[in-house]
């Protein structure tokens, strides 16, 4: 299975392919919604309308409906960013099929690259009928404008190329040299900016993921307790069985031993009637 960088998993587990339109489940793991959907309809449970966790050491039941689950943002755009990456190298191929056909249109909801033929089949399946495409010369062309400066409306022809933290917006240098009430060291590049969220984001997914583990040790702590205690349970249940069976033959034995007695002594008490 592919991993981009930071660990991040691109491809579906179902499908093996890169993740389309990724959903998220309640368990944290990610499948393309087209792969949930089928995973919801091959699924009878006893419970109602639930399904499980496809990932076979999870198994979390989830409740159906795909509508009703997250979209994963962060695969979403890594796989947008990567292809993005890709295409400025050069042609772009489509990312649905496996034919390495040049790609004609993007899906802008399931953020893949499509070809002609795909493209064809994407807007008559009942599934993606709904789904926006965009021609791929107007998509690139957006992404060129999208990596354009952008300029200060205060003072007309300056680069909005510094961040202030107090305030929290862009600003340019004019606006720096004009605002006296702020430091000088609290206005920084975007770019230096991007690297400590970066890092404060990183920090906060390490503790996010040793919070995850403990939790999980935690959870395999209480299935543990849980199945121990349906163990005494079972026990318990199959004492009280046996000890009842037995107070019961002592009582029936105890019946026909009175029984009989009776029995003999009206024998005896008869010939005297």
């Amino acid at each position: 299975m592919a991993n981009e960088p930071g660990h991040v998993v691109v491809r579906c587990t179902q499908c093996c392919h890169v993740f389309c339109k990724p959903k998220l489940l309640p368990c944290l793991h990610t499948f393309c919604e087209t792969c949930i959907f089928k995973v919801q309809e091959g699924t009878e449970n006893e419970k109602g309308k639930v399904f499980s966790c496809p990932v076979e050491t999870c198994k979390e039941e989830v409740a159906k409906g795909e509508d009703d689950l997250p979209d994963n943002i962060l695969v979403a755009n890594i796989i947008n960013a990567k292809s993005v990456a890709c295409a400025a190298k050069g042609t772009v191929k489509c990312t649905s099929c496996d034919n390495l056909l040049e790609a004609s249109h993007r899906c802008l909801d399931c953020q893949r690259f499509l070809c002609v033929n795909c493209h064809a089949a994407h807007k008559h399946m009942q599934i993606f009928r709904r789904h926006r495409m965009q021609d791929i010369s107007e998509f690139f062309c957006q992404q060129q404008a999208q990596k354009r400066p952008l300029y200060c409306t205060k003072h007309q022809g300056e680069i909005l190329e510094l961040f202030c933290e107090t305030s929290g917006m862009l600003c340019c240098s004019k606006c720096v040299e004009e605002n006296t009430t702020i430091p000088r060291n609290n206005y920084k590049s975007p770019d230096e900016i991007a690297v400590s969220y970066r890092k404060t984001l990183r920090s906060s997914i390490t503790g996010l993921e040793k919070k995850l583990k403990s939790l999980e040790g935690e959870r395999d702590r209480f299935d543990r307790a849980l199945s121990l205690l349906l163990e005494k349970q079972n026990r318990a249940e199959a004492e009280i069985v046996r000890s009842t069976s037995e107070l019961i033959s002592k009582v029936e034995e105890a019946k026909q031993c009175c029984l009989a007695e009776l029995s003999s002594i009206l024998t005896r008490e008869n010939p005297r009637l």
